[in-house]
């Protein structure tokens, strides 16, 4: 199965809160962010098949300036040349490429974040299906406000939608239905046009509908069949306290392994002994499983 990766840089200098780097004005990354994304497509791309990358000229010259280009099997730019004609704003929709990405892309194809590594191989029997997702997620009506509270105009709405539906984490988001694929991207990319609240609540926490809620309702009401790549679902005690509920026991689900590094990223930033432990954890993965790609990684490693 081609696994794709979908890469923005602008939002990291002006994304919405949490998703950016404060008081700089060039891009760069972290490096326990960039090793983890580097390690999603080594694992990939040996256990279920090639990996591809599509980007902006910026991350493309980073990457190329650490000489770490051939992590993928293909590099792409040329599509981002085309969504940049959309305007589309980085405060407050930080995961726009990867949406309007999904609806150029022919399917089938499964896209990763860059924070989420696959570790395993991905049993074939999972991609007879139109749509999958990592996992369902409770909502937590902080981050999902409801119809009513949302700051979107022009944005038309279907009253079919059903507002009380789980919603789909998509740190792993597979399409084999190419019709859907392209209507859902199309109506996200809506939303991503007239999402520019001057709230700054609405601006942190509105592009998640566009990005995990908003698929689910059009599946459901569509009546097009879709599941997970896991078990477990997760919900939100509050707004700081998680909970994982194992929901189904389907045997080829718990084979499937993932690390989605997800909201522990803000951990790393600011805890030193967490990140040196991230740091050192991924180290022995490198050694372990790709000791030849050892010299790519030593300059993000200190003796």
């Amino acid at each position: 199965m081609i696994g794709v990766h979908a890469y923005w840089s602008k939002p990291t200098l002006t994304g919405t809160q949490g998703h950016h780097l404060h008081g700089v004005d060039k891009f760069s990354m972290f490096n326990f962010e960039l090793i983890h994304f580097l390690l999603s497509a080594l694992y990939y791309k040996r256990l279920n098949g090639p990996i591809h990358l599509y980007t902006d000229p910026t991350f493309y010259n980073y990457l190329k300036e650490k000489d770490l280009l051939e992590f993928w099997d293909l590099v792409d730019t040329s599509k981002y040349i085309d969504f940049e004609k959309h305007n589309i704003d980085s405060k407050t929709n930080w995961t726009g490429f990867k949406t309007w990405l999904v609806g150029q892309l022919p399917a089938p194809f499964l896209l990763l974040d860059h924070d989420n590594l696959v570790y395993t191989e991905i049993p074939k029997s999972m991609f007879d299906i139109p749509v999958r997702f990592a996992h369902m997620e409770r909502i937590n009506p902080y981050f999902y406000p409801d119809r009513d509270i949302m700051d979107v105009d022009n944005f038309v709405y279907n009253d079919k939608w059903n507002w009380d539906l789980d919603v789909a984490n998509t740190c792993m988001l597979y399409f084999r239905d190419n019709d859907f694929k392209n209507e859902y991207a199309h109506k996200a990319m809506e939303f991503e046009r007239n999402n520019h609240s001057n709230d700054g609540y609405l601006a942190e926490v509105q592009y998640l509908f566009a990005d995990q809620r908003l698929p689910v309702m059009m599946l459901e009401e569509k009546g097009i069949q879709y599941d997970t790549f896991s078990n477990l679902r997760f919900t939100p005690i509050d707004r700081n306290t998680p909970d994982w509920t194992r929901v189904s026991n389907d045997p080829d689900k718990d084979s499937v392994g993932f690390d989605h590094t997800w909201a522990f990223k803000h951990t790393l930033k600011n805890d030193e002994n967490a990140r040196k432990d991230y740091l050192n954890r991924h180290k022995f993965m490198i050694e372990k499983d790709f000791p030849s790609m050892l010299k790519y990684f030593n300059q993000f490693y200190v003796n």
